[in-house]
């Protein structure tokens, strides 16, 4: 696979990522990006900026995108484990059934496999632009 293609792949898989599953919550189930505020813009920019990137062969853009969509997977990871460790902490203030219950629902918050893919686009990018010759 040559860098190209490498690159082109990267930006689609940033790009798919937004329509697969991000999160796991208790009840809700299954939500993807485009629940959140920041990362759903910022993908798509990347994605673009990605095949940009990769169909004219610049290094530069293609660091960027993948950059970007690495740093933004970072962001969201911290993100959803500081809301998890919020729900857990002023869960354990409450006692008795209510307390318990709220823990184990903070518990069973999961990061799915929309994000891995994400950020295996990141990487397929960043490849690409160590890959590319110009």
């Amino acid at each position: 696979m040559n860098s190209k293609q490498m690159g082109i792949l990267g930006a689609i898989l940033v790009g798919v990522s937004l329509i697969l599953p991000s999160i796991s919550l208790p009840i809700v189930g299954a939500m993807n990006y485009y629940r959140t505020d920041y990362v759903l813009p910022t993908f798509i920019v990347s994605a673009l900026i990605g095949l940009i990137g990769a169909s004219r062969e610049s290094k530069g853009l293609l660091w960027i995108a993948g950059l970007i969509a690495a740093v933004v997977n970072g962001i969201f990871i911290v993100r959803v484990n500081q809301v998890v460790a919020q729900m857990q902490s002023g869960s354990a203030d409450e006692s008795g059934l209510a307390g318990t219950l709220a823990t184990a629902l903070a518990g069973t918050i999961q990061i799915q496999y929309g994000v891995f893919v994400s950020i295996a686009g990141a990487i397929l990018l960043m490849l690409s632009a160590i890959r590319t010759q110009k």
